[in-house]
């Protein structure tokens, strides 16, 4: 019997397709990933537009629905456009009102807020409701009145 050494081992054709099989894998898996980054990013800046919309919104009930003295009327409300948001550079936002009909006291703000992302315009729309009371002592005259 002559003594054989069994070779062990990877053919080159073996190593070629191993090779092939985990260049396919990788990059599937980079184009996964790209796909998830760029998801993130524009989650991102969608949660960044509802926080914005939440500050003019407090904006808009702390400054702009400042109660009138008791001889004043309520003041008219007018569309606001914000060309700067502090802390959000190039995002801009539109705000339109719509008061309530039957309910004088409920307000509709429409809140249109846009950046660019990639070259393109993104534009993300809230709706608001707001309610704009009237001074405590109107109030109480308006119902002592009303009797």
């Amino acid at each position: 019997m002559a003594d054989r050494h069994q070779e062990t081992g990877f053919t080159l054709v073996e190593l070629m397709l191993a090779i092939g099989i985990l260049t396919v894998g990788i990059t599937s898996l980079i184009g996964i990933l790209s796909v998830g980054v760029s998801t993130r990013a524009s989650a991102d800046k969608q949660g960044r537009a509802i926080l914005i919309a939440d500050q003019i919104v407090h904006h808009i009930i702390e400054n702009v629905f400042e109660a009138p003295k008791e001889d004043e009327p309520l003041l008219e409300l007018q569309p606001l456009r914000l060309e700067a948001i502090e802390g959000y550079p190039g995002v801009r936002a539109d705000v339109e009102f719509v008061e309530g009909g039957k309910e004088p006291g409920l307000i509709l703000a429409k809140i249109q807020i846009a950046w660019l992302e990639q070259g393109q315009a993104v534009v993300e729309r809230f709706r608001r409701i707001l309610v704009r009371q009237e001074t405590f002592p109107r109030r109480i005259a308006a119902k002592r009145n009303y009797r």
